[in-house]
């Protein structure tokens, strides 16, 4: 096993400290592979998520463009061309 080193700024320590508490992990060491061992289990699943976000936002986007088109053409075919726009 090998000793990994490494700084932590204060305002995430003081977090850090507080989820150790709460959660009852008996040191920093232990708190740290499981994060590490969390992370490595979520790691697969964190891009897939956030292009199924960027999929959701395209489609919204399609949705929002297409019913203002709609509703251009509602108002075009109400009024006229001459008096829109």
């Amino acid at each position: 096993m090998k000793k990994v080193v490494f700084i932590v700024p204060d305002p995430l320590l003081e977090r850090i400290d507080q989820i150790i508490e709460r959660w009852g992990f008996s040191s920093y060491a232990e708190f740290f592979r499981f994060a590490a061992i969390d992370f490595m289990r979520n790691d697969g699943r964190l891009l897939p998520a956030d292009n199924t976000l960027k999929e959701h936002t395209k489609a919204i986007r399609r949705v929002t463009a297409q019913k203002d088109a709609i509703a251009y053409e509602k108002d075009w075919l109400k009024h006229g061309d001459t008096t829109l726009y």
